[in-house]
């Protein structure tokens, strides 16, 4: 109960100091509230349910992991760590913080299956990762003429090519390692290696074949 009363407290005072940094000069308050009044409403409430239902979906797919890994965890439970993820990634740098964050709630919730609470959340990046991928290639492929006419544009459409290739050798890899069993290979001194390696492909299996995981939501 203290520890949750202070992770609260801890997320008003980020906050306040948030509000506080961007509102205490006078001339950038002066240009939020322009903003505000020459902004479209009907616009800004379409990008609030939008992005509502973003983060509504992000919980279903959680919740589904962890119902694949045997964690049980309450949906609104769920969708209060998502919260507090996505609250952390606004102001820590990168997306570990979040994802720190959320294992730390779930470890929480499950202390006895940390193991499968944490390969959820890896499983959930790794798809998110996924669908980024195939969202700039989209990007990329339409709008590739309209991204040159810019310098700018250009190269940070070419960086953002070469950090996504990267990353989706580094899944192709992966799942050719799964297939193959070259994970099987992998040095085991430790003792939860061997445990995390099968869960792993257990959880690829189980992901392929969706029958399982409609009947564990159900």
């Amino acid at each position: 109960m203290i520890k949750r009363f202070g992770l609260l407290l801890l997320q008003l005072l980020v906050t306040a100091a948030g509000i506080y940094y961007v509102l205490h000069d006078s001339a950038r308050r002066a240009e939020v509230l322009d903003a505000l009044r020459r902004a479209d409403w009907h616009w800004l409430l379409l990008a609030w349910a939008s992005y509502s239902l973003v983060e509504t979906l992000a919980t279903i797919r959680w919740q589904m992991l962890l119902r694949v890994q045997s964690v049980i965890v309450a949906w609104w439970r769920t969708g209060a760590i998502v919260m507090i993820g996505l609250f952390f990634n606004m102001f820590l740098p990168g997306l570990v913080g979040g994802d720190a964050m959320r294992l730390y709630c779930v470890f929480k919730e499950a202390p006895r299956q940390k193991m499968r609470a944490a390969l959820s959340v890896a499983i959930d990046r790794l798809i998110g990762l996924v669908s980024l991928l195939l969202l700039v290639t989209l990007v990329v492929l339409n709008r590739f003429e309209w991204l040159k006419h810019s310098p700018q544009t250009l190269h940070i459409t070419y960086i953002a090519l070469a950090l996504l290739g990267g990353s989706a050798l580094f899944l192709v890899l992966l799942a050719s390692a799964v297939a193959l069993g070259w994970l099987d290979r992998l040095p085991g001194n430790s003792h939860y290696a061997p445990r995390f390696w099968s869960r792993a492909k257990l959880f690829i299996f189980m992901l392929h074949d969706r029958g399982p995981v409609w009947r564990r939501l159900a």
